[in-house]
């Protein structure tokens, strides 16, 4: 770690200027939905939690009035004047000119400022990245230059210059997670209402593994998006339902009378199946009953399976395996626009079992740790 900064400091001073100034490092995780509702926008709950990996950044003011910004990864530096008109052109300058003035009018006196940054993400978990990213400048200039700001004003601050609107709920439930969670912590958020309940896990040092392929699946999401905001708008028309997440198992008698579509009824059923076992999962992991969690992510696996045309043959033998080693808390579908496949919880590390069940095979493996929120890490000389 101390290396790593180190060598993060170096291209700092090799980039710009010297200057006074105190130099700052943070770090920022990224975070995956293990369970819940996949799509945001028709509300639902979701149990979210941080990674072991994310973004390490060095922050240090500048005298010039110039926001600039040194990526490690591709060697690539973007420069903006603060206030400047390439802010409405370019998006990334538009969403740090408008994170500064949301801070400037808050009395946040932000000025010019320079970072370096590095991640250690992997692909298949991009938008999490971006999102950790634009989360851990926030934390580090309201840190930098006053440090009055509360978390939750910065996570509404970073949606509004992300341009977020009250559908994009996934997101802030991530930007909760990045920002809010404690070490070994998990976090119940629910989308209808944005309210959040911090859980920790008692089992320190749980392992994490994605397996994906990449496969485009942004039509099937946006068409399955599309069937559930269709039901939802004939549920408001109909009876007095804001979101579906504000459904149990015990309203679906009354939805059934006013969703004829019978894709939609699945999928409405689905929904709300998810929601109410991603509650009751939540009860028992505060219990630490890991064996009822554990059918609880089975169930979830099962419902999807049954509830997507994706073609999920190619993991099938991998989840039997997964799921009936005494070792693993839970197995559970993963999916982007861009991958797909599965995410595993264990209490050990078992990188070179599933590395043996993926040999002679086109799936990728990312390996992590249950992560912490975003902090500012070690003194920086």
């Amino acid at each position: 770690m101390k290396k790593m900064i180190s060598e993060l400091l170096d291209v700092l001073e090799k980039e710009f200027d010297k200057s006074e100034f105190e130099t700052k490092c943070f770090f920022s995780p990224i975070s995956v939905a293990v369970m819940g509702d996949p799509c945001g926008e028709i509300g639902g709950v979701g149990l979210y939690i941080p990674l072991s990996r994310g973004n390490y950044l060095l922050l240090r003011k500048n005298n010039q009035g110039l926001i600039r910004i040194h990526n490690i990864d591709n060697a690539e530096t973007i420069e903006y004047r603060l206030g400047g008109a390439d802010c409405k052109y370019d998006s990334d300058s538009k969403f740090y000119n408008t994170l500064i003035y949301e801070m400037q009018i808050r009395k946040i006196d932000v000025k010019g400022f320079d970072i370096v940054y590095y991640s250690d993400a992997d692909e298949n978990l991009k938008h999490s990245e971006y999102l950790s990213l634009k989360m851990g400048v926030a934390f580090a200039l309201n840190r930098a230059f006053n440090d009055s700001l509360k978390i939750n004003t910065l996570i509404k601050i970073v949606g509004k210059a992300l341009g977020y609107k009250p559908e994009d709920r996934n997101s802030f439930a991530e930007l909760f997670t990045i920002a809010k969670s404690q070490k070994d912590t998990a976090l119940f958020f629910n989308s209808s209402t944005l309210n959040y309940v911090p859980l920790k896990l008692y089992n320190e040092n749980l392992n994490v593994y994605v397996l994906y392929k990449d496969i485009s699946l942004s039509e099937k999401i946006t068409k399955a998006k599309l069937e559930l905001r269709n039901c939802l708008k004939i549920l408001q028309e109909e009876h007095n339902i804001d979101r579906l997440g504000l459904l149990s198992g015990e309203d679906l008698p009354v939805a059934s009378a006013f969703c004829k579509d019978k894709m939609q009824w699945q999928k409405l059923q689905y929904v709300v199946g998810e929601n109410d076992r991603t509650i009751d999962a939540v009860k028992h992991l505060a219990r630490a009953d890991y064996k009822k969690v554990k059918e609880l992510f089975h169930e979830s696996y099962t419902a999807f399976t049954e509830n997507t045309s994706i073609d999920q043959t190619s993991f099938t033998s991998i989840y039997d395996d997964l799921y009936s080693n005494d070792e693993v808390m839970g197995v559970k579908h993963f999916y982007n626009d861009k991958s797909f496949g599965l995410i595993v919880i264990s209490r050990k590390d078992l990188g070179e079992d599933i590395g043996t069940l993926l040999s002679d095979t086109d799936i990728t493996l990312s390996s992590y740790m249950i992560g912490g929120g975003i902090h500012e890490k070690l003194e920086v000389k």
